[in-house]
């Protein structure tokens, strides 16, 4: 990882990342042959998750998809790549992340795990 570090977490990560993308990759190519046309519902989902993201404490991101977005408006292919790429990386998050987020205790029961500690008397 570029100024990141190596660690087996960090390879678990990448070889998900690469199996979900080439699913939803092939998934969105057969769905969407030949691209996400400006009619699709697709382009309205996209266009939601700009105005999401736009108008919350990400507006960074935002910005980044909205750039994205609009380089990839009359482009099929460029807006079905889009798609892929979001896809991938919510359910990564869904999955892998929410795991990261969602379910600290489990790290807890191991100190080598968890970059935390709970403090005496604080409840789960």
């Amino acid at each position: 990882p570029s100024g990141g570090v190596d660690t087996p977490f960090y390879r678990a990560c990448e070889r998900y990342h690469g199996i979900v993308a080439r699913w939803v990759d092939a998934y969105c190519a057969r769905y969407y042959p030949e691209g996400v046309a400006a009619d699709d519902e697709a382009v309205a989902f996209l266009e939601q998750i700009l105005l999401t993201t736009s108008q919350s404490t990400v507006a960074s991101y935002g910005l980044q998809l909205g750039a994205a977005f609009a380089a990839s408006r009359g482009r099929p292919l460029r807006m079905r790549r889009l798609l892929v790429c979001f896809l991938t990386r919510f359910i990564e998050l869904v999955t892998l992340g929410h795991e990261q987020v969602g379910a600290v205790q489990v790290y807890a029961q191991d100190a080598s795990f968890a970059s935390f500690s709970w403090k005496k008397g604080d409840l789960c």
